[in-house]
């Protein structure tokens, strides 16, 4: 059962003996306030302490374990592990006088509505419901309108931001499209009204256990790009002005990842959850997180999840020293015999070609640094993942 507290902070009552510190100026005059409204910095503190009675209530009687998060609270379940009555439930915390919402909760189900989200328990997923979704469709297309018209506010900005950080949660690949709504936010320096609105950027068009397929990746300033893919190897040299003030090593370390992933979907990798090793920290946090301040790494992280997407391939990235990687002499330019060499290479994107051309293996030595036990290279033939449905 999922229950909702209404108007949660400004129905927390004010002690009497307090209400006098509660006073508030308006056009005409001053009021004081009977309730701790959201414009109170203990707001939620206050209110917080209530909505935690009732799990401190039920768990005491038995019912355990229950969740709440803020105003949304998902009933308990007996210490048997059966659901109580409904009215069982709610009669242990009666005395509080709780003001449910009429419509906003729903009985014991296998799909329910909590936090704003769709629960599927069967299925293990986590989905936008649809009037939510059709809420915050509607909500994009009136921002939209409201920033051609150049009458867009901060308000405006602020609303459409939030609610689009709210999907973020289930729809990880829109992540790298919120940095540039915040920058523009950031510009409006407090005033209410700005001119315009946000600067467009380019839109181009996971399941199981994880697997350790022995990949990594690692980039280099001063030659370019190797990755390590369960005993072959690949390798990009970077070429013409790719360097930026924008386009760094952080970039360089991203656009390999990119390579990586561009590598699985040629090898006809898909539904798979796959281990990856990198040594740089910058670099997964961004692709932890879906973002950066970047705005090209941003262009490459929404690149990789959409291919990502596309293959229904979720990545674990996880952090190795240099001196342990072995794509890191392949960054460098120091490639072992050609037997090994992944091929054919991927194609890149228009927006590397121009920058990365494959190893010309002019160069046929073996890495200068010994492998850990774990990760040394065999000769083997790649394969994708064996789809779940395809084992016996």
């Amino acid at each position: 059962m999922v229950l909702d507290i209404a108007k949660f902070h400004r129905t927390c009552p004010i002690l009497p003996a307090h209400k006098r510190w509660f006073v508030l100026q308006g056009p005409l005059g001053f009021y004081i306030d009977h309730c701790c409204p959201f414009g109170c910095a203990s707001s939620s503190s206050n209110a917080g302490l209530i909505g935690s009675a009732i799990i401190d209530i039920w768990e005491a009687l038995g019912f355990a374990p229950a969740n709440r998060y803020e105003d949304d609270i998902m009933a308990p379940l007996r210490t048997s592990g059966t659901p109580p009555p409904a009215p069982e439930a709610l009669l242990a915390i009666q005395p509080l006088c709780i003001p449910w919402h009429p419509t906003k909760w729903t009985e014991y189900l296998f799909e329910l509505v909590y936090i704003g989200f769709l629960w599927n328990f069967p299925n293990k997923t986590v989905a936008l419901p649809e009037d939510k979704r059709l809420k915050f469709l509607k909500r994009i297309h009136d921002f939209r309108s409201i920033c051609k018209s150049g009458r867009c506010q901060l308000l405006h900005a602020q609303k459409i931001h939030g609610s689009l950080c709210h999907i973020s949660f289930v729809h990880p690949q829109g992540r790298s499209y919120l940095p540039a709504l915040t920058s523009f936010i950031i510009a409006f320096e407090g005033n209410t009204f700005k001119p315009g609105g946000p600067r467009r950027q380019f839109t181009p068009p996971w399941l199981g256990p994880r697997q350790d397929r022995l990949l990594f990746v690692d980039a280099s300033t001063a030659w370019g790009i190797g990755l390590w893919l369960d005993g072959c190897w690949g390798a990009w040299k970077g070429t013409g002005n790719w360097k930026s003030r924008q386009r760094h090593i952080g970039w360089l370390e991203t656009v390999a990842i990119e390579l990586l992933v561009l590598t699985l979907e040629s090898l006809d990798f898909e539904n798979a959850y796959l281990l990856v090793h990198s040594d740089n920290q910058g670099v997964i946090g961004a692709f932890d997180k879906g973002r950066s301040r970047n705005p090209d790494i941003n262009l490459s992280l929404r690149r990789i999840f959409v291919a990502l997407a596309a293959r229904n391939i979720a990545l674990d990235l996880v952090y190795i020293p240099s001196a342990n990687n072995p794509a890191d002499p392949l960054s460098r330019g120091i490639l072992p015999k050609a037997a090994s060499r992944i091929s054919p290479l991927p194609c890149l994107p228009s927006d590397l070609a121009t920058f990365f051309v494959p190893s010309d293996l002019s160069h046929h030595l073996p890495p200068p640094v010994p492998m850990p036990r774990q990760h040394a290279p065999q000769s083997r033939t790649l394969r994708a993942p064996v789809p779940p449905a395809a084992r016996h």
